[in-house]
């Protein structure tokens, strides 16, 4: 097979021994291929790289829209205000007046304090309950056993769990997913405060007490 030669260019080699000159050549199909490597992108891979862009641009945008900006201030606020309201005073004060009627030794201690716990997680959530009585409740569990501090934190634990059943602003999740639904782009549905609570009562309370039967017979 005959291949075209082409002249491509013609290199001076200086050495030592002296000056001579050289010529090299490539065949048609190799100059093509130098010229296509040298020449500038095509429009069309522009175009392409374009619309990568405003794919990806389209993308992170409807990911900012789905964040529920309501949601995460709450969240920054409810922490700002509990640790605001623990540096006030307030719930030692409160605390104080609740204790000796609320301790774990009786069984009227053990109904006192979880209905404390009840009504404190759904007026600042449960979580801040937590951070509010975890201490306290266990100094005052301490002060009767060893055994009493451990069954106080399983008693925390268990009815701040439940009591974000009770109402909608007992627990972060339900608000969570109060808001998912009422943004749902099919079969949304409006989960207002008043229909929670008619079933959420009644099965909070009973769940309550019988958990609280098994914790403090553990």
């Amino acid at each position: 097979m005959s291949h075209e030669m082409v002249e491509v260019s013609t290199v001076t080699d200086r050495r030592e021994e002296g000056a001579f000159s050289r010529k090299f050549t490539r065949t048609a199909s190799q100059q093509r291929s130098v010229i296509i490597e040298d020449s500038p992108p095509s429009p069309d891979i522009n175009g392409e790289n374009e619309k990568e862009a405003e794919v990806a641009e389209k993308r992170w945008k409807a990911c900012l829209e789905k964040v529920s900006y309501s949601l995460l201030i709450f969240f920054c606020g409810m922490f700002i205000t509990v640790d605001g309201f623990n540096k006030t005073g307030i719930p030692n004060t409160l605390w104080e007046l609740v204790e000796p009627y609320s301790r774990i030794d009786s069984a009227k201690g053990v109904a006192l304090l979880a209905v404390v716990i009840l009504i404190l997680s759904n007026v600042a959530s449960n979580v801040p309950t937590v951070l509010l009585l975890g201490t306290r409740v266990a100094a005052s569990a301490a002060a009767i056993s060893h055994d009493s501090e451990r069954k106080a934190w399983l008693i925390l634990a268990w009815v701040s769990t439940v009591a974000g059943n009770l109402t909608l602003l007992g627990s972060a999740a339900n608000l969570i997913v109060c808001e998912q639904a009422r943004r749902a782009q099919f079969f949304g549905y409006n989960l207002s405060f008043w229909s929670y609570l008619r079933f959420g009562v009644p099965l909070t309370i009973v769940v309550t007490a019988i958990g609280l039967l098994i914790v403090t017979s553990y």
